[in-house]
């Protein structure tokens, strides 16, 4: 009777050491700064995260998932007197002005009093757009942290919410200033990316190149994001380097947006594809983006290209830039292409902003075409059918949109794919 006592206590205290959190949340130390404290307009600035192993026991521990996951964000960054970031572009979807979430990173083993410390770009959904003092109210939501050998699942207890609020000064723009800033931080990243401090022999050296190799693609991206005009150079030559330098590339040149950039893309989207490499679609989609309807006959070009991605990329391409011009490409496109290119036309003569577009659509919902055009149509006209409790037929949809077109179409206004309608239209 005494043994089964004694088991039963066993079993009972192994069950609660089991149930309880591997670390406590005071067992990782969260610190959260600006990588500088006075910049210049432009100048991409970086929050960085350390996090310190106090407890006597090594942790193994991550700064936060993915955005969105689980509601584990590394930082988030809410920066209340600056202005919204992207201007039109962009500001249909997912946006929130004057807050953004970053991606999370990898997993570190810290012994005990060890840093290591994560940087997060400070930009996205705001910008300084004026010289000033600015408060910036920064979040962390630490990943959790485990012991070595104890698997992250028997972690019940997530750590608590850390906030700090730093101030950021903002200088006036000096452009020759912000180029040799950035080309410096470019060089510094290159040299830094050939020659690893790490050599990777122990699990926690591996974890630690990891780790550093982020950091350094984090500040490439933060180039490509903010460029100082003047980088192109820099972006051509990262097309030369490894380590998936081109997609920054391709984002740098995009963000410059300077004729030189734009020629840059051009040629590049002209060249087939090295082998796992989606460059040629990638400086498509990016010519695509900057407005430029010079670049509409090569968009037009490479409808006929042999990579099927690049067809795709160019099909926006001719509907983003090509207005009423692209109307009877895209029709064509609909006629003979493929069922997938066809669908990716009738999208895009959504972003047409053609009014022409419109009467092409109303004609596509005629039984004899059989397609869906309902949301290019509300694209161009913020306008939808209304609701019915039955399924219309393709003549009634169609009978429909003939009707408002006679009626007030002709004369509606026509919108871009920048301009949103009411919410309770999405």
């Amino acid at each position: 009777m005494l043994l089964s006592r004694l088991q039963t206590l066993i079993l009972f205290t192994a069950a609660l050491l089991l149930s309880r959190p591997a670390f406590a949340q005071q067992d990782i130390e969260i610190k959260m700064e600006l990588s500088k404290s006075t910049i210049l307009i432009g100048e991409p600035v970086w929050v960085l995260l350390t996090a310190r192993n106090v407890s006597k026991a090594p942790l193994k521990f991550n700064p936060g998932d993915y955005c969105f996951m689980d509601g584990q964000m590394p930082v988030v960054a809410v920066v209340p007197d600056a202005a919204p970031g992207n201007g039109k572009l962009e500001r249909c979807q997912y946006e929130e002005p004057g807050g953004d979430c970053f991606m999370g990173g990898s997993s570190t083993t810290l012994a005990p009093e060890q840093s290591a410390t994560w940087r997060y770009l400070l930009e996205g959904n705001f910008h300084f757009a004026h010289a000033g003092t600015y408060r910036v109210e920064l979040t962390s939501h630490p990943g959790k942290a485990f012991q070595s050998g104890i698997p992250p699942s028997a972690v019940s207890a997530k750590p608590a919410l850390v906030t700090q609020t730093v101030t950021l000064k903002v200088l006036q723009q000096d452009n020759a200033a912000l180029l040799a800033l950035e080309k410096q931080m470019a060089a510094d990243i290159e040299a830094e990316i050939m020659s690893p401090k790490h050599a990777a022999v122990t699990m926690e050296d591996r974890e630690a190149s990891f780790r550093d190799s982020q950091n350094i693609r984090r500040v490439r991206s933060g180039l490509a994001a903010q460029p100082a005009p003047g980088m192109e150079q820099v972006f051509e030559h990262w097309l030369q380097l490894p380590n998936d330098y081109e997609s920054d590339a391709i984002t740098g040149l995009k963000n410059v947006n300077s004729k030189e950039s734009r020629e840059a893309l051009a040629k590049i989207a002209e060249t087939p594809n090295k082998p796992n490499s989606y460059i040629e679609e990638s400086a498509t989609y990016a010519l695509s983006d900057m407005g430029d309807a010079t670049y509409l006959p090569l968009m037009a070009k490479l409808m006929a290209s042999p990579n099927e991605r690049v067809r795709r990329a160019a099909i926006q391409g001719v509907g983003t830039l090509g207005g009423d011009a692209a109307v009877p490409v895209l029709l064509e496109e609909i006629r003979t292409a493929p069922t997938t290119e066809r669908n990716d036309a009738l999208v895009m003569l959504g972003n047409t902003k053609s009014r022409a577009a419109v009467k092409a659509l109303i004609d596509l919902t005629s039984p004899e075409s059989g397609l869906d055009a309902s949301w290019p149509l509300f694209v161009l006209t913020h306008h939808r059918l209304p609701q019915v409790a039955y399924r219309r037929t393709a003549e009634q949809a169609h009978d429909e949109w003939q009707r408002w077109w006679d009626m007030s179409g002709k004369d509606a206004p026509v919108y871009s794919q920048y301009e949103c309608a009411a919410k309770d239209g999405l």
